[in-house]
């Protein structure tokens, strides 16, 4: 696929703890199924957001009647799911310069296109 739509693309894959280890720098960090269980949402995103230009990522919203069950319940919870409120995602992209593009809500969380502040990263290599 990447050889049809980008020939000259580069994708590189890499085994790390994205809540410690050093990521590669990249213009896109695509996070589908990932924070669902992650319960350090600031150390994932204060290890991210510095290597890349743009997050697209996926969180589950505890305000969801679905999710408040699971809370309230955890024997619902059978994938033990973690729960990210906005605001405190919002709080971490703001932390860091970060702007939200844009925010819909999918399945029970929402998913979120974020940008760096303007060549942040570009210029600091």
């Amino acid at each position: 696929m990447l050889q049809r739509h980008a020939p000259s693309g580069t994708v590189n894959y890499k085994v790390a703890d994205v809540t410690r280890d050093s990521l590669p720098l990249s213009d896109l960090a695509l996070a589908m199924g990932l924070t669902p269980y992650i319960a350090d949402l600031r150390a994932f995103l204060d290890n991210v957001l510095p290597t890349t230009e743009m997050l697209f990522c996926l969180y589950v919203d505890p305000d969801r009647w679905s999710n408040r069950l699971r809370a309230w319940v955890p024997l619902f919870n059978v994938r033990r799911l973690q729960f990210h409120k906005r605001s405190a995602v919002d709080a971490i992209y703001h932390r860091h310069g970060w702007q939200l593009i844009e925010r819909r809500n999918f399945a029970t969380g929402y998913i979120d296109l974020a940008v760096a502040p303007q060549g942040s990263l570009r210029w600091a290599c």
